[in-house]
């Protein structure tokens, strides 16, 4: 007698909006839940308005309290950037619902050793629900030894999902659109990674980006154009907006 075969149960992963309008379309429906995402380009891509609009419309959309763990600009200069585009981090700030916290790199080595000090206390404290790291390239240059660097890269993204957020961590580090850069262990590591891309086209410019990887999600190959606007990032991916 022939034994009955159930279908294979495969559970659905729970998926977060990135708050950046025409992203989410591409990358069956968000980002997964509690992933590490990569967000890499050079200067001028515009890595950071991506990343303080995910941790806006986190909060102002979906109730997700967020955390933004910076190595470059300190607070008042990163509010007044959030400004420029209507977010009011510092009310949020008010409200317990948003936390900054500006380290140098080499301090973190010792929130590490003390398994994530400040930054897990502040996360506990609002609820964090979404994490950013803007940029983790300065901490990468801490480490004189490449074998080092890799063990802090590993440990760091160890304590990042112990954390039960969905982490945005940008580099600086320059994608190419031909291949062939080196590849960082915090793209080996990481659960996705998004390229950002500032190109010449004849005498003007073009602002792109690109789903590199992004696990468990059937995403885009294509390269997708994006603007900004009042309201921040817009991504053009060629279907009409509801």
């Amino acid at each position: 007698m022939a034994e009955n075969k159930r279908p294979k149960i495969v559970p659905q992963l729970r998926r977060v909006q990135a708050g950046i309008p025409g992203l989410d379309r591409l990358v069956e429906g968000g980002l997964v839940e509690n992933s590490l995402v990569v967000l890499r380009g050079d200067t001028g891509t515009g890595k950071t308005i991506f990343a303080l609009q995910f941790i806006y419309e986190g909060i102002t959309k979906y109730n997700a309290p967020g955390l933004y763990l910076s190595f470059n600009e300190d607070k008042e200069a990163t509010y007044a950037h959030g400004m420029e585009f209507g977010w009011d981090f510092r009310k949020l700030e008010e409200d317990g619902k948003f936390a900054f916290i500006h380290y140098e790199p080499h301090e973190v080595v010792r929130v590490m050793e003390e398994g994530g000090g400040t930054i897990r206390d502040q996360l506990e404290a609002i609820r964090a629900r979404r994490l950013v790291v803007d940029p983790i390239t300065p901490f990468t240059m801490v480490f004189n030894d490449p074998y080092k660097e890799n063990e802090a890269i590993m440990e760091l993204f160890s304590m990042f999902r112990n954390w039960n957020c969905t982490a945005l961590i940008i580099s600086d580090a320059r994608a190419s659109l031909t291949g062939g850069e080196k590849t960082e262990r915090a793209v080996v590591l990481a659960d996705a990674v998004i390229n950002m891309y500032y190109t010449r086209e004849g005498p003007s410019r073009a602002r792109m980006l690109e789903v590199l990887k992004m696990k468990d999600t059937a995403h885009t190959e294509r390269l997708i154009p994006f603007v900004f606007t009042s309201g921040g990032l817009e991504v053009h991916d060629g279907k009409q907006r509801k």
